[in-house]
């Protein structure tokens, strides 16, 4: 079996070939976080009891109008060799490969709400800083956090959500 690296340079050399790398990045990268943020389209794509037909339906139900044709065929694609379920790992390892393909690094910076595009550029400016790399942010909207944010390039990871500080606050209060 192909690696999830594998599929991902795949993708990338036909988005390249397409002269669309930039969107399909960020389509994939919509489509994994929607994959990510619903168990049951998550259960629906990896379920091996579910034919690739039924899980091509509940994607294009879900997807279409929203991706152009060239990611929606790549996500055909991946749901037709049975790697529906692998998709969000699939496009976290694209993005990573075409940040690097421009001498670039991906940063991941989860917030509980969405963030404007001037705190994005603040952010990234910061974490290029603190990184010594220059960076390309991707934003993800993750309630569990509470507030504040957590950002990681590569293995770095920075937390400066509410629940970290809650869980340090909690820590301090039982020692």
């Amino acid at each position: 079996m192909t690696s999830i690296a594998g599929y991902a340079t795949a993708l990338l050399e036909i988005a390249r070939a397409e002269d669309a790398v930039t969107r399909v990045e960020t389509e994939m990268f919509a489509v994994a976080e929607a994959i990510e943020g619903s168990a049951d389209l998550r259960q629906s794509l990896s379920d091996p009891a579910i034919p690739a037909d039924r899980k091509l339906a509940v994607l294009n139900e879900v997807f279409a109008g929203h991706t152009s044709e060239l990611t929606g065929s790549l996500v055909r694609l991946l749901v037709e060799r049975d790697m529906a379920g692998s998709i969000p790992q699939i496009a976290q390892s694209l993005a990573e490969q075409g940040a690097a393909s421009r001498d670039h690094a991906l940063a991941e910076v989860r917030s509980a709400i969405p963030l404007e595009e001037e705190t994005v550029a603040r952010l990234t400016q910061e974490l290029s800083r603190i990184t010594g790399r220059t960076l390309e942010v991707r934003t993800v909207v993750d309630p569990d956090i509470l507030g504040g944010v957590v950002a990681s390039v590569g293995d770095t990871v920075i937390d400066g959500s509410v629940l970290k500080r809650l869980s340090n606050l909690r820590q301090t209060i039982k020692t």
